[in-house]
C-alpha cells in the first residue's frame, strides 16, 4: 500500500468501527476509491452483511452499487434460491459473496445455529372467498415484524397488524412476514376462490303474459337482471330486480343475471308458449329424504327425492332437478347448488320416480336445509315444483389446527386457528409450563425448554374429533458479550514533514466475555484534535480477525 502524506500539524486518532453483526467491505480508502465505485457513484455493497440464521432459514440478499452484472457465490453450505439465501440444515458458518464486472468482491457472513428459532406465521395456509379477510400473526424470531404480499400480489395486507384482504377475483397469494431484526421471513399461502353463482330458476316454460321472479343463488351482489339480447323474443319485460313478465308472443327469452361484485353472469332460459298449447302435465316433488354420508364441508352425501306427475296428461319433456343447500327454506342468497340431474322424457300421468342424489356439502360450515327444485318444458304449473326439508343438518369443517408445528423461545406467544364443530383448545402435553386460552387459541410458552402438544377438541353437534400441534420451546440465546476497544495507536516510522508518509500500529482488544465471530473493520483518520469530525482525513482502513476475550491484536498500517 502506497504511503499517504500527512501534514505535520495533524495528530492521529483512531476510529474503530464495530457493528455486532455487519461486516463492512473495504473497497479502497485512498484516491483509487473512485475506480471501484459504480456508474451511480456508490461502491459495491451487499445487505445484510452478516447475521445468525436457523437451520434451513431464508434471508433475502440485496446487492447494489459497483458495476453490474453481479456474480453470487456461496461457501460453507446452503444455496441461493433466486435472490434468497437458504441456510443449510446444520450448524456452522457460511459466506455469500458478490462480485461485480470490475472484479470487486463483497461478502456477507452468517452463523448457522440449528437451535435458533425462526420467525413463523399463523395460519400457514388458508382458502377464502373473494373479498374476505384473514388475520395473520407472527411468532418466534425476535421482531419487530412486517407483513407483505409477495409479487404478483392480488390481495392487500396491513404491514403492521397482518390483516389480509382478498381480491375481488380468484387468485393465489403468498403472504410474507419478515423479522426486521435479521431480515429473515416466513410465508403462508392464501387460495382465493370465487363464490359459486347461479340463477333460479335456470330454465322454465311459461305461457304468454305469465309472471315470475328470478333469484340469485350464491355470488356477492349487487345483482342486476336484463334480457340478453334485448328485448327478448316474446316482447316481455324484466326489471333490474329480476321480476319477469312474458310477452304476448311465443318464443325464447334469455334473462341474464350479472353479479356487480366481479362482473360474472349466468343466464336463464324462458320458453314462452301460447295458452292454446298448455298441457295438463303437473309435476310435484317431495322433500329430499334418506340423507347419509359424512357431515363435513366439501364432503359427499347421498339422498333421494320422489317426483310425481299428478296431471292428466303424459309428460314428454325432460324433467330437470336441482338440489340447493340453504341456511333457510327459500332458494336464493348465499345458497349453494350441491347436486343436479334429470329424468329423460318425463313421466306418464300418475307415475312417480325416486331420483338418486349424489351431492357435495358446501365449503362453508353452517346449518343447511336441502331444497329441491324441478322444471319441465311441458309443466306450466310451477307452484309445487320446489320442496325444502323441514329440518337442517349441521355441517362443520374437518377438525384441524394451524400451525401444525412451531418453535418459539420461552415466554413467546402463538395465535392458533382451528376448524371443526365448536373447537376448544387445551394442552395435551405441557413440558414448558405453558398456557393456552381455551376459546381463542392464544398460546404462551412457559419458562422451561421442552415440547408442548396443543390439542383442539370438537364440542358441538355430537362431534368429538381432535387435532394436535407440536410446539418446541427453547431458551432464548444469551446476549452477545463481545466488546472491542481501541487500546492504542502509535506511529512506528515514516516522516513528519508535509507530504511525507508514516507507518503505524493500532492495538485492538476484546474487553468483553465472549469471543468475536465476525471480522473487525477499522479506520485511521488524521485529525487536528482528538474528536473525529466530518473534515478529518481517512489515511488507512482494513479488517482484522475476530479476537478472543482479553486477547489483543496488533494491526499495522501505512
Amino acid at each position: 500500500m502506497t504511503p499517504k502524506p500527512v501534514p505535520t500539524r495533524y495528530r492521529l486518532s483512531l476510529l474503530l468501527l464495530i457493528v455486532a453483526l455487519l461486516v463492512a467491505a473495504c473497497t479502497g480508502p485512498f484516491n483509487l476509491r473512485s475506480l471501484f465505485d459504480g456508474p451511480d457513484g456508490t461502491p459495491l455493497a451487499i445487505s445484510p452483511g452478516a447475521g445468525v440464521l436457523g437451520a434451513n432459514q431464508t434471508v433475502a440478499i440485496h446487492v447494489s452499487g459497483g458495476f453490474p452484472p453481479y456474480q453470487i457465490a456461496v461457501s460453507g453450505g446452503g444455496a441461493m434460491e433466486g435472490s434468497v439465501y437458504r441456510a443449510p440444515g446444520s450448524s456452522g458458518t457460511a459466506t455469500v459473496s458478490a462480485s461485480d464486472a470490475a472484479g470487486t468482491t463483497v461478502s456477507a457472513s452468517f452463523i448457522i445455529d440449528a437451535s435458533a428459532v425462526n420467525v413463523g406465521i399463523s395460519p400457514s395456509s388458508q382458502t377464502v372467498f373473494t373479498g374476505a379477510t384473514i388475520d395473520f400473526d407472527a411468532f418466534g424470531g425476535a421482531g419487530p415484524y412486517e407483513f407483505s404480499v409477495e409479487s404478483p400480489a392480488t390481495g392487500t395486507i396491513d404491514p403492521d397488524t397482518g390483516e389480509y384482504t382478498a381480491p375481488a377475483t380468484a387468485a393465489t397469494d403468498t403472504v410474507r412476514v419478515t423479522d426486521l431484526s435479521d431480515s429473515t421471513f416466513a410465508e403462508a399461502t392464501v387460495t382465493v376462490v370465487a363464490k359459486s353463482v347461479s340463477i333460479a330458476p335456470a330454465a322454465i316454460t311459461v305461457y304468454t303474459g305469465q309472471t315470475l321472479a328470478f333469484a340469485p343463488v350464491g355470488g356477492d351482489g349487487p345483482f342486476g337482471f336484463a334480457f340478453d339480447p334485448p328485448p327478448g323474443e316474446s316482447g316481455g319485460s324484466v326489471d333490474a330486480a329480476g321480476n319477469y313478465t312474458a310477452g304476448p308472443n311465443p318464443g325464447t327469452d334469455i334473462v341474464r343475471m350479472t353479479d356487480g361484485y366481479d362482473g360474472r353472469h349466468v343466464d336463464a332460459t324462458v320458453t314462452v308458449v301460447s295458452p292454446a298449447v298448455v298441457t295438463n302435465v303437473d309435476y310435484e316433488v317431495n322433500p329430499v329424504a334418506n340423507v347419509s354420508g359424512t357431515l363435513r364441508t366439501n364432503a359427499g352425501f347421498t339422498a333421494d327425492a320422489l317426483i310425481t306427475n299428478y296431471g292428466s296428461a303424459n309428460g314428454t319433456q325432460d324433467v330437470f332437478w336441482t338440489v340447493y343447500a340453504s341456511v333457510d327454506t327459500t332458494i336464493g342468497g348465499a345458497d349453494f347448488v350441491v347436486a343436479s340431474g334429470s329424468i329423460p322424457g318425463g313421466l306418464s300421468t300418475g307415475a312417480s320416480q325416486s331420483v338418486a342424489i349424489a351431492g357435495t356439502w358446501p365449503p362453508i360450515p353452517d346449518d343447511y336445509h336441502l331444497i329441491i327444485a324441478i322444471t319441465a318444458a311441458d309443466d306450466l304449473n310451477p307452484a309445487d315444483n320446489t320442496a325444502a326439508t323441514p329440518g337442517s343438518w349441521f355441517v362443520p369443517a374437518p377438525v384441524s389446527i394451524s400451525p401444525a408445528t412451531a418453535t418459539v423461545y420461552t415466554g413467546q406467544t402463538i395465535s392458533y386457528s382451528a376448524t371443526g364443530a365448536g373447537p376448544v383448545f387445551d394442552l395435551f402435553q405441557n413440558q414448558s409450563g405453558s398456557s393456552v386460552n381455551a376459546a381463542t387459541g392464544v398460546y404462551t410458552a412457559g419458562p422451561n425448554p421442552g415440547d408442548d402438544i396443543l390439542r383442539v377438541t370438537e364440542t358441538a353437534g355430537g362431534f368429538n374429533g381432535t387435532a394436535t400441534a407440536i410446539v418446541t420451546v427453547v431458551d432464548p440465546p444469551l446476549p452477545t458479550s463481545v466488546d472491542y476497544a481501541a487500546s492504542s495507536v502509535a506511529v512506528t516510522g515514516g516522516t513528519t514533514t508535509t507530504g511525507g508518509s508514516i507507518d503505524g500500529e493500532i492495538e485492538i482488544r476484546n474487553v468483553g466475555t465472549a469471543g468475536g465471530a465476525h471480522p473487525i473493520s477499522w479506520s485511521v483518520y488524521a485529525s487536528t484534535d482528538t474528536v473525529l469530525s466530518a473534515g478529518d482525513s481517512l489515511i488507512a482502513s482494513g479488517t482484522a480477525a475476530p479476537v478472543t476475550p482479553g486477547s489483543p491484536v496488533f494491526q499495522l498500517f501505512s
